[in-house]
């Protein structure tokens, strides 16, 4: 019997943890490269409003175990707003096929009192609605 045997299985066991834990760390490309897309919103909340600001917390999701929030873009057209959120991942990592969700602040500054309506982006053709009384 080779009493080596179970020393190189508790070994295996913690370098495969050590692997899934900084899988995304350990493989970033060197020159950083960092991509963006839109990310679908699942859930919105509003966490503020202050005056004419409005600040919305939105879940997101995305593919894989390595995506992050990166920014939002918001487009007006009159009294309504359509938020696309965008999340990115380093190009180079290796990431668990796992979904996650991750929360993006967005914060609006509408321009004057009134009712507006804002459109957070799912898909090209669905978006979660709400529509806000700024006084």
């Amino acid at each position: 019997m080779n009493s080596a045997y179970p020393k190189n299985l508790v070994g295996l066991c913690f370098a495969a943890i050590m692997f899934c834990a900084c899988g995304c760390a350990l493989f970033e490309s060197d020159d950083g490269a960092f991509y963006t897309r839109p990310t679908p919103a699942e859930r919105i909340e509003v966490k503020e409003r202050a005056g004419r600001t409005i600040t919305f917390s939105v879940t997101c999701s995305w593919p894989d175990g390595c995506g992050r929030y990166s920014h939002f873009t918001a487009r007006q057209q009159g009294n309504e707003y359509t938020v696309q959120i965008f999340g990115g991942r380093t190009a180079a990592a290796v990431c668990p096929a796992v979904v996650i969700h991750f929360i993006a602040p967005v914060e609006i500054k509408v321009p004057a009192p009134g009712a507006y309506d804002f459109h957070f982006w799912q898909s090209d053709t669905t978006s979660i609605d709400t529509s806000l009384v700024v006084g």
